[in-house]
């Protein structure tokens, strides 16, 4: 080797010592954050379902068939919003572990483990002091404990690690993988809109690394970001007013009182994020009063920082400025300005900033990188006691996850005036007597009901007769044996909610209990009238007429519901008897068959097939 190559062969191989160093820390770094995560949220991993996972995941049959996963892409209105990528990997997780929760938990905490490696890959990328700390902080604290121990909040886990992913491919330089980025902002959107905001982010990333937005370079080849944005947004809004049903009396607020929530919001989530103390799954819905003079120190204080922020950026960094604008923007969705059914019970949640966190979390470690610098000592102590203080408030705050019970209790502790906690620690008490009625343990099942009944009288007293809770009583009643008092609070259900099916179901089961089974016909037809697709009540008028040895009147309502529930194998055993009945004997043979094809072992069905040979109606 001469002398120009040995020279030339040294600085290289210093190279690829540095990069591999660098390599081996990062997975050091994305293992040790791993771990912390999953050690932190371990009281949550076999956790229950709570709150509205039954509509996304326990009751939700889409999840069972092929047909249903069709139906989740193609029919808007088959899932509570129009997700279909989150609720795809919710249909992945039901084949291969049904109903254990422990499953579903696992995935949204490997998630939120994959975005806050993404975060700190993309805090390098864009060379801001302290990426891993910040990433870190991100990773335990405990504000996110709502979007990874729910299982409802897959849609943020899953969006925000798109979210990243795209960020990561649109910024790449000199690479820009642009159709790659396109693909995974559809993927995160696809996974919960409120990333629509991610091309207006990578705006002001653009403003703060230039000074200024360009339109060639800047905000052209983010065209097609946005519009896909506003589509998806515009969808959500629809559904969330026709499907979620976010109308009516709690939504009716003026511009200067949506204005007012907005404020407040902004300052309770930053304040929430320099002190997690207390995190409740409910807050107080505030009262807003435009003619308040207080109400007005949270905009006032908002014009006051962004104001500091500008004279900051003009004189010295556009940093925090830039942070405080992705903060604010990417909470947007969530301020008020656009009806959200979470608004019936508070005007915040702690899961709405899971996206928009990071943006600060990055700007004050960034700032405190800078201050500290010459001090790598305190650095160090500091980012080891703030990130240990969080990961054992979010250990803390991650047992309260393991069941319904535990969810609102904890709640209705922190906010007395929660009407929503008093309700479902009714409707957790009721399940747990059930539970207790199954075991033969009348005594104890009749003490949980009695107490469920006094929580949803305390609910009433807080809130009124709201939308639930005459159903939620009714349902304890029914389970205490009291069909005439369970009748009474169905039929004021009615009154708050005309259209309510499962009212009208409750009081036709009322009527059978109390052998009145021509009432309870007539109750489940006049509901069908108000919803002539309500599967359940298909379901069971077509039951029912099957009960009363009414065949051709049943015939019907079950082949209509199985027209859009075609894997439900009991109701297909079902129409097969009813089809015998009618002497349609080839197509109760075919319902049988198909009802095995589902579920092989379901002894229905085979006695059905009996039955028919016996009667020699088939060979």
């Amino acid at each position: 080797m001469n002398e120009t190559a040995a020279y030339s062969v040294q600085p290289l191989k210093a190279q690829q010592r540095a990069g591999s160093s660098f390599m081996r820390l990062h997975w050091v770094g994305a293992v040790a954050m791993s771990a912390s995560i999953f050690i932190c949220y371990w009281p949550a991993v076999h956790g229950h379902f709570i709150w509205d996972d039954e509509s996304h995941v326990t009751e939700n049959h889409a999840l069972h068939s092929l047909n249903g996963l069709a139906r989740i892409w193609f029919i808007p209105g088959t899932t509570p919003q129009y997700y279909p990528l989150t609720h795809t990997s919710f249909w992945i997780e039901y084949h291969l572990w049904e109903l254990n929760p422990t499953g579903y938990h696992i995935t949204n905490i490997l998630l939120h483990c994959a975005s806050a490696i993404l975060l700190w890959r993309l805090l390098l990328l864009l060379e801001i002091r302290g990426a891993f700390v910040a990433a870190a902080i991100f990773a335990l604290h405990p504000v996110n404990v709502e979007s990874v121990a729910w299982i409802t909040e897959r849609k943020n886990t899953l969006a925000t690690f798109f979210a990243l992913l795209s960020m990561l491919c649109y910024l790449r330089i000199p690479d820009r993988k642009y159709k790659s980025s396109l693909i995974l902002f559809g993927g995160a959107l696809l996974s919960k809109t409120i990333t629509s905001s991610l091309p207006a982010v990578l705006l002001v990333i653009a403003w703060w690394q230039h000074g200024r937005i360009e339109w060639r370079r800047d905000v052209k080849p983010l065209i097609p970001f946005f519009a896909l944005g506003l589509g998806m947004s515009v969808i959500t809004s629809l559904m969330e007013y026709t499907r979620v049903g976010a109308h009516g009396p709690e939504w009716a607020l003026s511009f200067t009182q949506r204005l007012l929530i907005a404020s407040h919001a902004i300052c309770f989530y930053a304040a929430k994020l320099a002190w997690p103390a207390p995190l409740e799954f409910s807050y107080p819905r505030w009262q807003v009063t435009p003619t308040n003079p207080l109400q007005w120190i949270y905009p006032a204080t908002i014009v006051l920082v962004v104001g500091i922020l500008i004279w900051i950026a003009r004189r010295w960094t556009r940093a925090p400025l830039a942070a405080t604008l992705i903060f604010i923007g990417t909470l947007f969705p969530a301020l008020g300005f656009i009806n959200l059914y979470p608004m019936r019970f508070s005007f915040v949640a702690d899961h709405f900033q899971y996206l928009s966190a990071p943006a600060l979390f990055a700007s004050v470690v960034a700032g405190l990188a800078i201050l500290l610098q010459r001090k790598p000592v305190l650095r160090i102590l500091f980012a080891a006691f703030l990130l240990g203080s969080l990961a054992l408030l979010t250990w803390r705050q991650a047992h309260i996850y393991q069941g319904q019970l535990q969810l609102w209790t904890d709640t209705l502790q922190k906010n007395p005036s929660s009407w929503l906690a008093h309700e479902w620690i009714g409707n957790a008490l009721k399940e747990a007597a059930v539970q207790d009625q199954q075991a033969g343990n009348a005594a104890a099942a009749k003490q949980k009901l009695n107490e469920a009944l006094d929580h949803y009288d305390a609910s009433e007293k807080l809130h009124g007769e709201n939308g639930d809770v005459n159903l939620a009583r009714g349902n304890a009643l029914m389970a205490l044996g009291r069909y005439n008092d369970a009748l009474a609070a169905f039929r004021r259900q009615l009154v708050q909610t005309p259209l309510n099916t499962l009212a009208h179901l409750k009081i036709a089961a009322c009527d059978e209990q109390l052998g009145r089974p021509e009432n309870a016909v007539a109750e489940l037809k006049a509901s069908l009238a108000a919803d002539p697709n309500s599967a359940s009540t298909l379901l069971d008028l077509g039951m029912l007429l099957a009960q009363l040895a009414r065949p051709a009147e049943a015939r019907p309502y079950l082949e209509r519901y199985l027209q859009g529930r075609p894997d439900d194998a009991e109701t297909h055993v079902a129409l097969g008897y009813v089809y015998g009945q009618l002497q349609m004997f080839d197509d109760a043979r075919r319902e049988f068959l198909l009802a095995l094809t589902h579920d092989p072992n379901l002894q229905t069905a085979h006695q059905g097939l009996a039955l028919l040979r016996q009667a020699k109606a088939i060979p």
